[in-house]
Parts: structure tokens; C-alpha cells; sequence
């Protein structure tokens, strides 16, 4: 029997219901982490029964998630699992679930409707067609000159949201806040310079107009939510004795922190559920980009190296343990301010007990995906620090070659893996023609989207470098040695 809204009261009754409340909120990206982390927040946000702000989420590459959401009257469970305790709570916030290549004309009414308050974006690094190289737009991505020349009928979301707000422009209506909650640093400030570079090419007034009536709040996004498979489908129905293709499965500790910046301070008041409004959000963003992102992604491309598949596998092993510890304490912490309310030490004790969660299996490899765009915020503004400063980098060396090692696309038995990157074929190309480490860590570190000239010129990280991948093969040995 699948859950519905016919089964739904066999696993907890609805605080409220949401047939006939219009929507406050669209959102981009119909996955699995805006599942575990807005929806959930909005849902205990609506059950306070104060303020109803319901969610309509787009699906914008496929109407698999559509589909299944559809199937269950747009409801589903999400389970917490905590070290010692666990919990499932039925999620209604999402009022309908849509797929872009089905439901447009539906979808641009809501985005352009004066009723929608809000409109919020999970699309992963990818989506925002970024480049580091030009610091704006990338121009030459293939959906972005797909909108340019089929402008209404785009497919990226920046598009998307362009033409959304040209229609609200031409009504002569309310601008809008539009709220990334990707994990990415200073999310609200690239939302919006990619967005005005996109309007600035359609139309000068329509980047003026953007720029003056509307609100990109950046925010900090934190909880575990690993991808959804056949497995977690299959203990979520033992738990509940329901079928629940929608279900998703996430860590019990989550943490939401947004700027302040909302347009006409139109916004639900979701620091009743815990989620802390700032004037400035910066300091929280380092935090937990480099410590908490920034241990992932070298707990993901080391343990990918030594054959650990989960997270909590590779804290298991002491001596990576040791290592992500010293990481931590050497060289992350040094290359962060002090954040109000926080004490840094403490907050990187909780994220290794998070880690230490056997209930959550968060795949090495998962978190390995897209690295290019994702170390520079994670590793390279703390290395950058650090040797500036005259400061001990040799974790972060270790992190670098390892990365290296594989987007070589072997691991140390010489096993493929997934490298799963946009340089992909890029990091292939580095492998077949470079010969000496010392070649292969230049030609990466001339990668201009993701190195800046600042790391080519330093012949002392170059070299380390190159030490640690040359011995990549000793590895575990090179962990242990770190002082």
C-alpha cells in the first residue's frame, strides 16, 4: 500500500491541509536535499498554524520526481536518523509537484503571480552556469545559448527566472526575492550577478529594473541528505508499512541561516523553527565551507583512493580520523574570523560526530562529483591563507593530490572510478600527456576556472605537490605522518 492522501493517517495526522491555500513559494529543484531541508522547515513552520506558506517545486531535466510525487498527493516521509535515536515526519509544505517540459505556461503564471512571495532554488553548482574564469556568466554553456536565441521557452534557470521577471516588469508588478539555498559561498550575491548578466544581454532596462526592485538574500544550508536508493526506499517502508517512493532518509541535525535581505521584508518567520536571520552572513558561510565541505570533499577523494565507500567508513579508520582532526585544528580553523555564537572548536567536534553516524551512508563517491567546482570555496581560499601567512599546508597538499590521483580516473589498486566532473575530459587529457607529477600539478594548477595565477607561481606548493602525488601509492603512510 503506498502513502496517499487516503493512507497518510496511518503514520500521523496533517496539522493543516493545504487543498485550498494558495501558493507563497516556487521552487527550482525538485531533489532530494530541498526534501530533507526548506520543505521540512516550512512544514514545522506551518504547523504552528500562524502563517501557511505552501511550495510548489519544479522539476527542470526530468517528471521522474513529479510522477512519484503526483502518485502520493505530493506527500512524503522524511526520517531522522541521529547516532542513538531515530524519528519520520510526514511532510505536506509541497502543495504541487511539477516538470518544466510538461508545465510550463503553469509554472512562468506562478512565477510571475503577485500571490507568489517567494521564490527559492536547490540546483546544485551546475545550475547556475557560473564561471570563475569570467566571474559572471558562463556564455558559452549550451543552455544559456539555447535561451538566449529561444528566450521564452528557456531551459536553465537563470533563463528561466529572466524571462519570469521580464513578464513582472512588463505587468508593472511587485519585484520578488528569489533565494538560492545551494551550497555554494555567497549563493545570493552569484544568483544575482548571473542573473544580471543574463538580462543585461535581452535587455539594459530589464537588468536596471532587476537590480531595483528585487532581492537576492544569501544563505547557509547545512544537512546531511544522501541520495535516495532502492535500499532506502526499502527500510522507509519497514518503518512506516507504507510504500514511500518520495521518502528520504537524513542525518537529525540541520542548520539554516539566511541574510536579511528580503524584498519589502516579505518573508515567512522561520526563526520560530530555528532558522537564524543575519545582516551578515559571510562569517557563517567560511565556517562551514571549509570545515564542514571542506573535510567532506577530502574525506571523499582519499577514501575513494583507500577503498572506503561511506563517510562513516572513512572516519572509522583512526588514522584518517587523526588526519581530518588536524586538518581542522592546523589549517582551517587559523583562516576563519571568529563567528558570533559559535565556538569553532566545538562546532568541528559536532560535524566529526555526525560523521561517526553508521545511520546515514553517504557515499565517497557522491560527494566526489564536481569537485572543479567545488574545492576552490572549499580548499583553495584556506591553502591561499595559509601560505600568505606563512602557515603549515601539508594536509591540504595531501588533499590536492589525492583529488588529482582521481580524476586520473584510477584508484591506488589501479580500479576505475567515476569521475563525474565537467573537466572530466580535461583531467583525462592531463593524464595522457604528462609524463612527471611535477607536469601533471602544473597543468592542473593552470586550469584558470579553477586555479587562480596566484597557485602557478608558487613553486614551493607546486612541489609539494607533486612529493605527495608522486607517493600517492603510500598514501595511508602519508596520513599518518602529518604532524
Amino acid at each position: 500500500m503506498r502513502l496517499n492522501s487516503s493512507t497518510y493517517k496511518n503514520i500521523q495526522d496533517l496539522k493543516y491541509h493545504n487543498e485550498n491555500t494558495p501558493t507563497s513559494i516556487v521552487h527550482l529543484g525538485l531533489g532530494a536535499f530541498f526534501k530533507g531541508h526548506l520543505a521540512v522547515y516550512m512544514n514545522e513552520y506551518n504547523n504552528l498554524n500562524e502563517d501557511t506558506w505552501l511550495i510548489e517545486a519544479v522539476s527542470l531535466k526530468t517528471n521522474t520526481s513529479k510522477k512519484k510525487m503526483q502518485k502520493q498527493d505530493n506527500l512524503y516521509t522524511v526520517h531522522l536518523n541521529g547516532l542513538k535515536t531515530s524519528s519520520h515526519e510526514l511532510i505536506s509544505s509541497v502543495k504541487n509537484s511539477l516538470f518544466l517540459g510538461e508545465d510550463r505556461k503553469h509554472i512562468m503564471n506562478l512565477l510571475v503571480s503577485e500571490n507568489t512571495k517567494l521564490i527559492t532554488l536547490t540546483i546544485t553548482e551546475k545550475g547556475y552556469c557560473y564561471s570563475p574564469k569570467l566571474d559572471g556568466l558562463d556564455i558559452n554553456n549550451s543552455d544559456i545559448k539555447h535561451d538566449f536565441e529561444y528566450f521564452s521557452q528557456a531551459i536553465s534557470s537563470i533563463g528561466i527566472l529572466c524571462f519570469a521577471l521580464q513578464e513582472r516588469k512588463i505587468m508593472n508588478f511587485n519585484g520578488i526575492t528569489i533565494m538560492s539555498c545551494d551550497n555554494l559561498p555567497s549563493n545570493g550575491e552569484l544568483l544575482k550577478k548571473v542573473i544580471l548578466d543574463f538580462a543585461s544581454k535581452i535587455d539594459k532596462n530589464l537588468k536596471v529594473w532587476i537590480e531595483n526592485n528585487c532581492a537576492f538574500p544569501s544563505t547557509m544550508v547545512d544537512r546531511i541528505v544522501p541520495s535516495v536508493t532502492d535500499e532506502t526506499l526499502n527500510k522507509i517502508e519497514n518503518t512506516l508499512g507504507l510504500r514511500d517512493e518520495c521518502g528520504v532518509i537524513c542525518e537529525d541535525y540541520a542548520q539554516f541561516v539566511i541574510e536579511d535581505n528580503f524584498v519589502n521584508n516579505i518573508k515567512p518567520d522561520l526563526s520560530k523553527v530555528g532558522v537564524l536571520f543575519v545582516d551578515n552572513i559571510q562569517a557563517y558561510e567560511n565556517m562551514k565551507l571549509r570545515i564542514l565541505n571542506g573535510t567532506h570533499s577530502a574525506l571523499a577523494y582519499i577514501g575513494q583512493l583507500l577503498n572506503k565507500n561511506t563517510i562513516y567508513d572513512a572516519i572509522a579508520d583512526v588514522n584518517i580520523e587523526l588526519f581530518i582532526n588536524k586538518m581542522i585544528l592546523n589549517e582551517i580553523i587559523p583562516s576563519l574570523e571568529q563567528v558570533e555564537g559559535i565556538n569553532l572548536e566545538e562546532y568541528s567536534k559536532t560535524i566529526i560526530m555526525r560523521y561517526h553516524n553508521p545511520n546515514i551512508v553517504h557515499k565517497t563517491i557522491q560527494i566526489s562529483m564536481d569537485g572543479s567546482l567545488k574545492i576552490p570555496q572549499r580548499w583553495l581560499k584556506t591553502l591561499r591563507y595559509l601560505i600568505e601567512n606563512n602557515k603549515n599546508f601539508d594536509c591540504l597538499v595531501i588533499c590536492l593530490a589525492s583529488w588529482m590521483k582521481f580524476t586520473s580516473g584510477l584508484n591506488l589498486e589501479s580500479l576505475g572510478v567515476n569521475v563525474d566532473d565537467p573537466k572530466k575530459d580535461l583531467y583525462a587529457k592531463i593524464w595522457k600527456n604528462e609524463t612527471s607529477s611535477i607536469d601533471i600539478v602544473k597543468a592542473y594548477f593552470s586550469i584558470s576556472d579553477i586555479f587562480d595565477n596566484y597557485f602557478i607561481r608558487n613553486n614551493n606548493l607546486i612541489e609539494k605537490v607533486a612529493n605527495s602525488l608522486e607517493n600517492i601509492n603510500n598514501l595511508k603512510n602519508q596520513i599518518k605522518e602529518i604532524k
